[in-house]
């Protein structure tokens, strides 16, 4: 007669509990720790083998040109939108982004292993931008510029015309009066021409003036951190810590798994050999 053997769930409950959870961490905790030491270690190497990267930042503010009028707005030396996208293809700036709400104002950001490498590519890309800008304004500018120019050649010219009409009228005026009261006459009106083009030349000196026409110009200098922006070594070392202790916890249940797999196994064995 064969005895009666326990059920097969009595060899090893597929239930567990909080206390049965924080029992498993207690034994397996040499893992825990262990993955978290790995985890720590080749953290502190990537922190402190990794070449330090600085980042040097600028804003600009992008000029305008004369419409050619002081009654039509100015336009701007180069659209935002175009100027981010040209500098960034040169490959010099990391980040370069139009200011929120704002149409005229760009911010520009570069790196390097060092503050200064930072600083002087973003240097030498402000330099190029002015360049461009410098001469695209001067050549925007130009036409009014000779247009004063000429003004002030008829200006002379007329104020010289002047000049001659009012000696040959003290000379005629008492030999040929009617002939020089014409030429007061005449001296009249290339006065009020010359008062003309001096109105003229005011308005066109305004509109190369502020705020029909602004130079692109650098807000604040360039600005330069001490510290590198990466590697963030506090930050990377907590990462580790975090990612340990969960890998950790997750090798620890899976190798009490695996140890509780094989512990059935062995009592379903033993309890058919039993049985046999």
């Amino acid at each position: 007669m064969q005895m009666s053997q326990p059920p097969a769930q009595n060899c090893a409950s597929d239930e567990i509990s909080l206390l049965d959870m924080l029992q498993i961490l207690v034994k397996r905790k040499a893992l825990i720790v262990t993955c978290v030491m790995i985890c720590v270690v080749v953290a502190a190497a990537f922190a402190f083998l990794s070449s330090p990267v600085f980042e040097a930042a600028a804003t600009l503010r992008i000029g305008q040109v004369n419409s050619g009028s002081d009654k039509e707005p100015s336009v701007l030396l180069e659209d935002a939108s175009e100027l981010v996208a040209r500098v960034l293809a040169h490959g010099e700036i990391d980040r370069a982004a139009v200011q929120k709400g704002s149409t005229t104002i760009v911010q520009l950001t570069t790196s390097g292993q060092t503050p200064d490498e930072a600083a002087r590519k973003l240097e030498n890309e402000i330099r190029e931008i002015l360049e461009v800008h410098r001469a695209t304004l001067a050549e925007s500018s130009r036409p009014i510029v000779e247009r004063i120019e000429v003004l002030d050649q008829q200006r002379q010219t007329l104020i010289k015309q002047s000049a001659d009409i009012d000696a040959l009228v003290e000379e005629l005026k008492r030999r040929e009066p009617v002939q020089a009261a014409f030429l007061v006459l005449e001296r009249g009106t290339i006065s009020s021409v010359i008062n003309q083009h001096e109105a003229e030349r005011l308005r066109l000196a305004r509109l190369l003036t502020p705020p029909h026409v602004q130079a692109t110009e650098l807000l604040g200098g360039i600005g330069v951190p001490a510290a590198p922006v990466k590697p963030k070594k506090v930050l990377v070392l907590a990462l580790a810590v975090v990612l340990g202790l969960m890998g950790g916890v997750m090798l620890a249940f899976l190798a009490e798994l695996i140890a509780k797999a094989k512990a059935q196994s062995r009592c379903v064995a033993s309890s058919n050999t039993a049985k046999d």
